[in-house]
């Protein structure tokens, strides 16, 4: 089962074993260093993000319809770029560059 594994971090597979848990990886095993070269696609609807709001501040709904993707995605990703101060919500809803 460990040997197999590879949609978990080791450490965390070990951990869980003995009856621990971790919500981190470990960063370091075969798993984490195969996910670290790999760019997600919550990391490229970000990037398009960002490319938007380069030229413009822009609503949810108007990064949306510019995209062209599922609405959720394009909260979360929003989500991640504000907990990552990436960009800043303004007081008319609008999301611009951080800086």
């Amino acid at each position: 089962h460990y040997i197999k594994e590879n949609k978990t971090c080791k450490n965390r597979l070990i951990l869980d074993y003995f009856g621990e848990e971790t919500n981190k990886n470990c960063g370091v095993c075969s798993y984490c260093i195969t996910q670290k070269g790999k760019i997600t696609e919550a990391d490229l609807i970000a990037d398009k993000i960002l490319h938007l709001l380069k030229s413009a501040a822009l609503t949810s709904r108007e990064i949306q319809i510019q995209i062209k993707l599922d609405a959720n995605d394009i909260v979360l990703a929003l989500q991640e770029l504000l907990e990552n101060n990436h960009i800043t919500i303004l007081p008319n809803n609008k999301y611009t560059l951080k800086t």
